[in-house]
């Protein structure tokens, strides 16, 4: 799954954007805080990274400035964006989110080695996700108004990797996700630096949400799991709904305050979704992160969590059956509508196979 929210504020937003990122929450003098033994795991990605000599672990101090308008080297960019009163668009967070099931048997059950398998599995089918929007959706604007939209393909973006929700009557559950803060910029046809302008629409921005998913789901076979077909997408087998839901107090939150309104996920808006998080959301609760996993442990063994670590297969996996999923999704569509999209196709497909 992929949410979106603008980053936009006056002075010390910035600031406020990469703390956040960075998980600084807790007491550094006592050493607590859940990456209180180390950097919060980050990395760089899109084209605009490596013509700006940005790689590896994100600086957080590079990353306000840029959030400001200055590039590494001192030069500003964006500053026809800037209202009178310092306020500004600094850009988007694209926040991808690991199904619960692989969240939970990473950080409840699963062995050391096997969790930084998963979480490495994540962070390459973010980067994968990330890098089809910036082929697909990022825009430059030009003439009167905006009137001329024109695909650049050229973004900057840094992904913060956290493995723990929003707490809930002070318990935090475990939800490995990250946030892809991408700048306000990019490079338009004369080379120059422009404001960003992502045209992701509807189905854009749940493709992106799919192709994490069927990546990640793809990493996730060749480690040996399997998958189940979800509404959603895909869950591991051998997880059931009942422990996914009780390991999912902050999801069965935002249910009873959509049900309160009359609503429920499926028959809600993404700003209804949106809105009852922001509403229901308490204050991070931060223990270091040998503490918190102590804990997701024990909640592994309440809800009777039992997988074990799969052995990858021995011989090659078939690849997916592209033709056949792209054959479903033609049919499925064609029922409803007489003129279907390209990213709409690609979406149905991607859904109906990516188990």
């Amino acid at each position: 799954m992929m949410t979106l929210k603008s980053l936009s504020g006056g002075p010390g937003a910035a600031r406020n954007v990469v703390s956040y990122c960075q998980h600084e929450l807790g007491d550094s003098r006592r050493g607590d805080g859940y990456y209180s033994k180390g950097a919060t795991p980050s990395m760089w990605g899109g084209t605009l990274a490596a013509e700006l000599g940005l790689a590896g672990p994100v600086d957080g101090k590079v990353l306000q400035g840029l959030l400001e308008g200055r590039l590494p080297d001192g030069r500003t960019f964006g500053t026809d964006g800037v209202e009178k009163d310092g306020h500004r668009r600094m850009g988007v967070d694209m926040t991808f989110s690991a199904p619960k099931s692989v969240s939970e048997f990473a950080l409840c059950k699963a062995s050391p080695e096997m969790r930084e398998r998963i979480l490495a599995a994540h962070d390459r089918a973010v980067a994968k996700a990330m890098a089809l929007a910036e082929r697909e959706f990022v825009c430059a604007r030009y003439g009167s108004g905006g009137a001329e939209s024109v695909k650049t393909g050229a973004m900057l973006w840094s992904a913060f990797r956290h493995e723990d929700a929003r707490p809930v009557n002070g318990k935090v559950a475990p939800q490995i996700h990250s946030h892809a803060v991408t700048l306000n910029m990019t490079k338009g046809r004369d080379g120059e630096i422009r404001a960003l302008n992502l045209q992701f629409g509807n189905d854009g921005i749940k493709l992106a949400g799919a192709t994490y998913r069927a990546e990640l789901g793809a990493e996730l076979r060749a480690l040996g799991f399997g998958l189940r077909k979800t509404g959603e997408g895909y869950e591991l087998e051998g997880v059931s709904d009942a422990q996914i839901e009780a390991g999912s107090p902050r999801r069965q939150q935002i249910d009873s305050d959509l049900e309160s309104k009359g609503l429920s996920r499926e028959n809600s808006t993404g700003a209804q979704r949106t809105a009852s998080n922001l509403a229901t959301r308490e204050s991070k609760r931060q223990m270091s992160q040998d503490e918190q996993r102590w804990e997701w442990r024990e909640l592994g063994r309440e809800i009777g969590l039992d997988l074990p670590d799969p052995t990858p297969p021995q011989e090659p996996l078939p690849k997916p059956d592209a033709a056949e999923a792209l054959a479903f999704a033609t049919a499925h569509l064609s029922e409803r509508e007489s003129v279907i999209s390209t990213q709409s196709t690609r979406l149905q497909a991607l859904l109906h196979g990516m188990h």
